[in-house]
């Protein structure tokens, strides 16, 4: 792998954004949103399904009532909910869907493309081609270190196998959902499946804990009970905020991430289209950015324009890899189960 220098967060960075109140306020950037509020219409509202938690998306909600008096209804469902309710077209004409980019694609057909100008603005992989769907929020896999420790920090993924390496390595259970067995999959698109559990086999005496929690590494590295921990970024920054001596690292040559969407579901009314549109754009925003991390909640958005992407887009390299099928995942986590947690051959 080429050797790059690894970019660290600092905690005087970190601080910076969490303190510094409203981000639009920051960015002297004023939202360029009109949204659509006619008669009796626009009184009807929007309905917003989601597989996130209803107390992340319920006060981005009440911020936009409260500004535009349009108010959205907040659904909480599962991906296997959707998915039946899509095939029955039980859901509400118009509608949004905010869930895994990955599950977007997958029900792609449902939706009608979406025409927006702050859409326009975003990375191809930020979207889909034909704007089906488009990307909100992104969330990269980091190396979290602990910044009082003595040892080597890792600064690229091929690090983590050397043979000298002495790190105690936290990690989440690759099991518990696709976010955490993302880094497991991108060593898969990276270097094939017999090579990817070879080099997790490696790993594994260095790991302290397969942890059940995605917070339970960063927090043991915070503690001094860990070395490393590879883990999502929002992870790692609920821990700088609360005073951990952690730092980042972007590592090399790239890295995977999660990244959450929007679709509008096919709607023959163009005022429902319009506002629906009207809505994603506003959350495209630093408003919506800004009250996310007011809930603890430290995702990344794709819109080049704010002040989040501006202070990290430059410092990472995304890699885009292609989530294997549902069977492939199932056979892949079942080969890590047996070769690597259990030692089998």
């Amino acid at each position: 792998m080429n050797v790059k220098i690894a970019r660290i967060v600092s905690v005087a960075v970190i601080l910076l954004l969490l303190l510094g109140g409203g981000l639009h306020v920051l960015t002297g950037k004023k939202e360029p949103i009109e949204p659509v509020a006619i008669g009796k219409e626009a009184a009807a509202g929007i309905v917003v399904y989601t597989t996130l938690s209803s107390a992340l998306i319920a006060p981005l909600a009440l911020e936009y009532e409260r500004n535009y008096a349009i108010p959205l209804q907040i659904r909480q469902m599962t991906e296997n909910e959707l998915k039946e309710a899509l095939a029955a077209q039980k859901l509400e004409k118009g509608a949004l869907l905010i869930a895994d980019a990955g599950f977007l694609e997958t029900q792609k057909g449902f939706f009608t493309p979406l025409v927006s100008e702050q859409g326009d603005m975003l990375l191809d992989q930020f979207r889909e081609s034909d704007g089906l769907w488009t990307g909100l929020w992104f969330d990269p896999v980091v190396f979290a270190v602990n910044r009082e420790s003595l040892l080597p920090k890792p600064e690229q993924w091929d690090e983590l196998e050397r043979k000298d390496a002495t790190f105690r390595l936290g990690i989440a259970d690759f099991l518990l959902s696709d976010n955490m067995a993302l880094p497991f999959y991108y060593t898969v698109a990276q270097q094939g499946e017999e090579r990817a559990l070879e080099y997790w086999l490696r790993i594994h005496p260095r790991v302290t804990q397969y942890a059940k929690f995605p917070s339970t590494p960063v927090r043991m590295v915070g503690l001094g009970e860990a070395d490393l921990a590879v883990v999502m970024q929002s992870e790692a920054l609920r821990y700088l905020q609360d005073g951990f001596p952690i730092n980042i690292i972007y590592p090399q040559p790239s890295t995977p991430y999660m990244l959450l969407g929007v679709g509008i579901l096919q709607d023959p009314d163009e005022l429902h289209r319009k506002k629906a549109a009207s809505f994603i754009e506003w959350l495209m925003l630093d408003t919506p950015q800004y009250l996310l991390e007011q809930n603890r909640t430290f995702w990344i958005s794709v819109h080049p324009d704010t002040l989040q992407y501006r202070r990290y887009a430059s410092r990472i390299d995304l890699a885009e890899i292609k989530m294997p099928e549902l069977e492939t995942k199932k056979r892949l986590l079942d080969n890590w189960v047996r070769k690597v947690r259990l030692g089998n051959k």
